[in-house]
């Protein structure tokens, strides 16, 4: 069955009409001494992981927007907590230590079930509802 989507706009881009029709659940969400940010798949150019001996460490590369925001948030939070959630799940929690200019998130110590997750939401293939028990087994 083909999905039907509707016309673009003069001067519409698909992603314009991507955020109109049903949003996807965000792809994580962070937040900064009390702001919550949501990053959803626009937002995000790249979902990079490196696995090694059964760790996996996750690399979110952001859009120059998104980059910009996250520049401008950790700017105002130096020493204030800071965590990074899939589905409201925490994946990192720590303070901020200096401003990030690169544009990425990096989420280290996970495993792969969690990376391909996080990948699978980005891409548009899952929803945090239809995570299987494997991703988060203890709850956590």
């Amino acid at each position: 069955m083909a999905l039907a989507l509707p016309a673009l706009a003069h001067g519409q881009t698909a992603s314009d009409t991507l955020r109109a029709l049903d949003p996807p659940d965000p792809v994580v969400t962070y937040t900064l001494g009390g702001q919550e940010i949501i990053l959803r798949p626009w937002d995000i150019v790249a979902v990079e992981l490196s696995e090694s001996g059964g760790i996996t460490d996750i690399f979110l590369r952001l859009t120059p927007e998104a980059a910009e925001t996250l520049a401008a948030t950790t700017a105002q939070a130096i020493g204030r907590p800071f965590g990074i959630h899939l589905c409201g799940h925490a994946m990192l929690e720590t303070s901020v230590a200096a401003v990030n200019e690169t544009g990425t998130l990096y989420l280290p110590d996970t495993n792969a079930a969690r990376g391909e997750a996080l990948r699978a939401l980005w891409q548009g293939r899952t929803r945090c509802d239809r995570l299987g028990p494997e991703v988060f087994p203890d709850g956590q």
